[in-house]
């Protein structure tokens, strides 16, 4: 699974901003799932929290609140209405 989301353009981090980010991670939950994409950024988080990479934790731990905000099943409904 190493990888899985650098195929939608959700790698190299520190280089990307906020909206290449969130575009890239939209392409991967409209293939692979809210959930299975919501595990792997997740997994992604922990890893460099662990590895004392604290300024790419938070930016994953940011994109995820971004997720959980606009990407959920339950809330994707009320933002497009």
């Amino acid at each position: 699974v190493k990888g899985s989301l650098s195929k939608y353009g959700y790698s190299q981090l520190k280089t990307l901003s906020s909206e290449q980010r969130h575009k890239a991670l939209t392409k991967a939950v409209k293939n692979d799932g809210y959930s299975t994409v919501i595990r792997r950024v997740n997994l992604i988080a922990n890893y460099n929290k662990n590895k004392n990479r604290l300024k790419t934790y938070k930016t994953v731990q940011n994109d995820i609140k971004w997720m959980k905000k606009f990407l959920h099943p339950k809330n994707v409904q009320k933002v497009i209405l």
